[in-house]
């Protein structure tokens, strides 16, 4: 263990989507390190005891949710813990942030209505389950993960064998990790996948809501921020600091066609990181990256010509004012402002 919680992946799906099945398969033979659980083996209450205790059935998969995390956030017994379970991926993001579980992961199992029709009647022998109801909660989850870049596997053409063999394929990508770059004993920059966006959500938004620094509409949605930092050809990444994250930052071209051999990027300090050298640090990490993706040089088109901090940081890491826009930003507290634009050549 390095201070970080252990790695998370909770696998969610409407009734008939096989996961029920696909885990209890997987935990007969359980790969090194991983250990299985399920949702609703803490006991399940009645509709009249959710109203009672909680105030809705919602409030008690809220506060489950929570509990599981927490618990599996403590729990160094294995280096993965997968949980399986009917939950609304958006607690589970939640939680994430809340017990400070850098590696946790969301995998939505779906498939057809009418298979899941078919499965319900047959082999699960619980027709009841294939309901309106039912269907509509499939949609919503599906919904949910298109909208957090959650991954998604269609298990509708699939035997459970086959299911059950793309499922071990993702959480032996898990078990394997990705080797993150560590800058001195203290920090390290990972790639930040679109699943894990709720992890850098924190920062994006009490950064982008102070309305300061970035052009961004200040209630800009997760969804929205989501998509802007991960949807290809933009590659985000995280910093973590002592296990805690510290900011990260988006790299992506400067522009589409003829202008894709420069690079962009946009970073962003954790509030309680700053003054620290960080957002130097995550810039040369990303000279780095851009030098390796082929890019031959870099160029910032609006930085804010009053926030002093990042731009003697940028000419610290060689970039050059090589534009000046007056009157281009509206700062909050000081009126319109001048925005600069930046730019350094990438060496070999």
């Amino acid at each position: 263990m390095t201070g970080m919680a252990p790695r998370i992946l909770v696998i969610t799906g409407a009734s008939g989507s096989g996961k029920t099945a696909i885990i209890g398969r997987l935990a007969g033979q359980p790969e090194p390190g991983v250990r299985y659980h399920h949702f609703d083996s803490v006991g399940v209450p009645s509709p009249e005891e959710m109203e009672r205790d909680y105030g809705s059935g919602e409030g008690w998969q809220t506060a489950v949710t929570r509990e599981w995390i927490a618990r599996l956030a403590r729990d160094g017994s294995a280096g993965l813990h997968v949980l399986e379970g009917q939950v609304r991926p958006a607690m589970v993001q939640q939680a994430f942030v809340a017990n400070g579980v850098y590696q946790g992961q969301l995998l939505l199992l779906d498939c057809s209505p009418e298979i899941r029709t078919a499965r319900l009647h047959g082999p699960r022998g619980q027709p009841e389950l294939a309901s309106a109801q039912m269907m509509a909660w499939s949609a919503y989850l599906r919904g949910q993960a298109d909208a957090l870049g959650i991954p998604v596997l269609d298990t509708t053409d699939l035997s459970l064998d086959q299911a059950g063999s793309e499922v071990e394929k993702h959480i032996r990508s898990l078990t394997m990790g990705a080797s993150p770059t560590r800058i001195g004993a203290e920090l390290e920059i990972r790639d930040l996948p679109p699943q894990d966006f709720h992890l850098m959500w924190p920062t994006f938004h009490a950064v982008v809501s102070a309305g300061d620094t970035y052009s961004l509409d200040p209630n800009t949605t997760f969804e929205a921020a989501c998509r802007l930092w991960t949807t290809p050809p933009s590659r985000a990444f995280l910093a973590l600091k002592n296990g805690a994250v510290a900011g990260g930052y988006v790299l992506r071209p400067a522009r589409d066609g003829l202008g894709d051999h420069v690079a962009n990027a946009g970073y962003m300090v954790s509030p309680d990181a700053r003054g620290q050298g960080i957002a130097q640090q995550l810039c040369e990490h990303s000279l780095d990256m851009a030098r390796r993706a082929g890019y031959q040089a870099m160029q910032f088109h609006y930085v804010v010509a009053s926030n002093e901090a990042a731009v003697r940081a940028w000419q610290r890491c060689g970039f050059a004012i090589v534009g000046r826009a007056p009157k281009t930003f509206r700062h909050p507290r000081l009126g319109l402002v001048d925005t600069l634009i930046m730019h350094r050549y990438l060496e070999p």
